[in-house]
């Protein structure tokens, strides 16, 4: 029997027959306020939370103590979520830099990285790092856009998702990569093959429904489980997201 990682939010798990399948690198894809973010922290989140996993977000787009302000609104304690913020800043010098800044249980403090050094080995090796110093179990990248942008085509960015995505299943831990659902595109992902390479794909939705707006999630793809192949509602709740298995997603105009 295949060994499953809960994501512990309300409805999903049952989508996926218990959960996702442990050792596999999910992407989550959705167009701007569909709530990646949200979702993936929820997830980290009760993984600590109800099943004693820690996690690890990693973010190439938002300084931590910003993303720590913006989850307060849910009322959640980040306090055991480690998160790595890894993203340009300028120094008091005149030249760029680079900057790793850690907040969690495990460490507190910044790391000054060259621009040269900034790279998807950088990241791997970011995560090889604090997987093995916390014990991490569930891991999220920040996103894909932010991280291909290091790459210079197509060829490269799959060999480098598949490399990561191996590096995470060795280290035993279960992987959330974000990235934007383009608009005008047949793919659900900004360069049509990061779907292909990772083991799962879970879409979010912001459907406009006359004058309101209504979330959505598909699992379009989760290799070796069962799954269902509704686009289910979804609300966003003061606790974080809830789907709702039973009740389809209607189209209307999409809200990309």
């Amino acid at each position: 029997m295949t060994e499953k990682t809960a994501t512990g939010i309300t409805g999903l798990d049952e989508m996926l027959e218990g959960g996702i399948p442990t050792g596999y690198t999910i992407l989550v894809a959705g167009g701007p306020g569909t709530g990646k973010s949200t979702f993936a922290m929820q997830f980290l989140k009760n993984g600590i939370d109800q099943f004693g996993e820690n996690g690890i977000y990693i973010s190439l787009e938002e300084r931590a103590p910003d993303m720590i302000r913006n989850f307060a609104n849910y009322g959640w304690d980040l306090s055991k979520v480690k998160i790595i913020s890894m993203i340009p800043e300028k120094a008091s010098s005149a030249h760029e830099t680079k900057y790793v800044s850690v907040v969690g249980t495990q460490s507190s403090n910044t790391v000054e990285l060259s621009p040269k050094k900034f790279s998807v080995d950088l990241v791997a090796d970011t995560i090889r790092e604090h997987v093995k110093s916390s014990d991490a179990k569930r891991i999220v990248i920040d996103s894909l856009a932010a991280l291909s942008a290091q790459l210079e085509d197509p060829f490269s960015i799959r060999q480098e998702i598949l490399g990561l995505s191996n590096l995470l299943s060795d280290l035993g831990c279960t992987a959330l990569l974000l990235t934007e659902m383009p608009e005008g595109q047949a793919g659900i992902s900004r360069y049509g093959i990061e779907e292909f390479v990772a083991q799962g794909v879970i879409a979010l939705y912001n459907i406009r429904k006359g004058s309101e707006r209504a979330r959505g999630l598909e699992i379009l793809k989760m290799r070796g489980t069962k799954h269902s192949q509704k686009i289910c509602m979804m609300e966003l709740a003061n606790e974080g997201f809830m789907v709702y298995p039973n009740e389809n997603l209607h189209s209307g105009t999409s809200g990309f």
